[in-house]
């Protein structure tokens, strides 16, 4: 968007960083969820079943950690629930994308040029969020600031799987 004969970048423009916040409000709500063991040990369940055998192995520590649960976790340990809510929202997101890009390959509706644009879009993004996974135990400024960065590319993911779902089904 020029102004006054400057580019600013997408990233930096006002209505940008707004969504940007409203996501990551909304993922700081999330984190607290994640408090109640029940709720872990289900998680755990649902990741072990539904990640593929390569994602699987990135997240047994998180899936292991969900499994062994037995306390609720005090609003406190805030920076522990977002490090495993990014975790999982992380790994939700590349189930959901390998599911339809799964059953993209499955239905003949490969052949049309958008389902085409869309996986290869997928694609890429699957591999930057495979790329860019955290350590092992990062700090609290890592994690909020990979949760920044990583907050339009998930949401930008999930409209993306929307879309090719809504062309399977049309």
């Amino acid at each position: 968007m020029p102004w006054l004969g400057i580019e600013i970048p997408s990233e930096y423009l006002p209505f940008e960083i707004i969504r940007r916040f409203k996501v990551l409000w909304q993922d700081i709500l999330l984190d607290f969820e994640l408090r109640h063991p029940e709720t872990r040990r289900r998680l755990a369940i649902e990741l072990d079943l539904q990640l593929s055998e390569q994602d699987k192995q990135r997240f047994k520590n998180l899936i292991r950690r969900f499994q062994a649960a037995r306390r609720i976790i005090s609003f406190l340990d805030w920076p522990l629930l977002m490090e495993w809510n990014e975790r999982k929202l992380q790994a939700s997101t590349l189930i959901e994308m390998t599911k339809v890009m799964d059953k993209n390959y499955q239905v003949a509706d490969h052949k049309k040029s958008l389902g085409r644009a869309l996986d290869r879009r997928l694609e890429e993004l699957r591999d930057q969020i495979r790329q860019n996974s955290l350590e092992e135990t990062p700090s609290f400024w890592r994690v909020f600031k990979r949760r920044w960065r990583f907050s339009p590319i998930r949401d930008e993911a999930l409209y993306l799987v929307g879309r090719l779902q809504s062309i399977q089904e049309a």
